[in-house]
């Protein structure tokens, strides 16, 4: 980018103010910076800011495309925002808006967000990004709405981006087009909601998406949020998404909640990291969704699955998974939920009892016989099936030989 496409403003306590183009008074800091962001050229451009406390009496709004926006530093660019029931920085452009290292502070009342990506129009805003920003409430503020709110939005990247308090911290929700169904292809890395306090107009949760398809949320965290669905909450149409080491916690709440609703949660995969929670993983009206091993801490119920959450492969690592409702289809892998042997029912018999291992009866087992034996065996079933054994049984005895098997069991 050219030179005379980036403005620089220096903060009332910058150390160098004169050699900025814009000097800001500290009492209303917002006028200096949309003036610079509206003095850009038409092809975009990038607006610097120093070091230091910049004061927002109102919002700044970035409404042009390919606008760069950055501070010096997630802690030495700081932008503390008194302007009330609005978002400190609302983005409205289509394309192509990137915001970086600076700190948005001070956040307080009902109707107050951090940042808001809003794009309202009938064609979904794509390719924005963000990178090393914290979203923080004013001290002892419980009561602002959200601290990242991501409305129609795809192709969008965050990276190390925290959000502390706000009703809800982070939100992804009616993405798409025209007036869409579902947005997507948005990568979160490393990013984090922290402490949401289940206040102001958005009473919700850590992270609540929505709408959402062909996401990447990668070593993200969701911690200590008085959550009212979940510290992670997926809802309503999330499909084919991937959230690999999600570390969640929070004492009595729901760690990762995939809710269907009215527009499903299918084919995502998750990888949880879960310690003080409630419930580690809970699947509602969610289907053919993958489940792989994470660490696990202190959890009362490490995995539930309930209604209309068919088909679901699960490694639940030796944990116990609490069904409910009738679910069907579902695959528990590995640990105490699928097991695998040999056996034998020896010469002069017609049975062997086989210790399953198992955490509870199986409710699959297969058995393939390894020789056909000096005798005939005639039939062969499976039975008296219960939670520490099951019966491998044939009608005429084997002979000399033995009759030996392997044998494959799940629950």
């Amino acid at each position: 980018m050219a030179r005379e496409a980036t403005i620089t403003i220096a903060a009332s306590n910058a150390k160098n103010p004169t050699a900025y183009d814009y000097q800001c008074d500290g009492v209303a800091d917002d006028v200096q910076i949309n003036a610079a962001i509206d003095a850009l050229p038409a092809g975009g451009g990038k607006v610097e800011l120093s070091e230091g406390t910049f004061t927002l009496a109102t919002q700044v709004l970035l409404s042009n495309d390919n606008v760069i926006l950055q501070g010096m530093g997630a802690r030495a660019t700081q932008l503390d925002y008194t302007g009330g029931a609005t978002a400190a920085l609302e983005i409205t452009s289509y394309r192509h808006v990137y915001l970086a290292d600076f700190w948005v502070n001070k956040l307080s009342g009902t109707g107050t967000k951090g940042i808001f990506f809003n794009y309202v129009d009938a064609i979904t805003s794509f390719k924005h990004s963000m990178k090393n920003i914290s979203i923080v409430s004013a001290d002892g503020a419980t009561g602002f709405d959200l601290g990242l709110h991501c409305n129609n939005i795809e192709h969008f990247g965050a990276e190390n981006v925290s959000v502390f308090g706000g009703g809800t911290g982070i939100k992804l929700d009616n993405g798409g087009h025209s007036g869409g169904a579902a947005g997507g292809w948005n990568v979160f890395t490393r990013c984090r909601a922290h402490q949401a306090n289940n206040s102001g107009a958005w009473t919700g949760d850590g992270w609540h998406v929505e709408k959402q398809v062909g996401c990447q949320f990668l070593s993200c965290q969701a911690l200590q949020c008085d959550a009212e669905n979940a510290q992670f909450f997926l809802t309503n149409g999330c499909n084919s998404n991937i959230i690999l080491g999600l570390d969640c916690e929070g004492a009595g709440t729901v760690g990762l909640f995939a809710n269907g609703g009215a527009g499903g949660c299918q084919h995502n995969t998750f990888q949880v990291h879960f310690d003080t929670l409630a419930t580690g993983i809970k699947l509602v009206s969610a289907d053919h969704n993958l489940i792989l091993p994470g660490r696990q801490g202190s959890v009362t119920t490490p995995f539930s699955l309930d209604s209309g959450s068919d088909n679901n492969t699960i490694y639940p690592g030796g944990y116990a998974v609490t069904i409910g409702g009738s679910p069907v289809g579902n695959r528990l892998i590995g640990g105490t939920h699928e097991r695998k042997g040999t056996g034998s029912i020896t010469s002069g018999a017609t049975t062997a009892v086989i210790a399953h291992g198992l955490a509870a009866a199986p409710t699959f087992v297969n058995v393939v016989f390894k020789e056909q034996g000096t005798a005939d065996y005639g039939r062969w079933w499976v039975d008296t099936i219960d939670a520490t054994n099951f019966t491998v049984k044939v009608s005429v005895d084997p002979g000399a030989s033995n009759l030996d098997f392997m044998w494959e069991a799940r629950v």
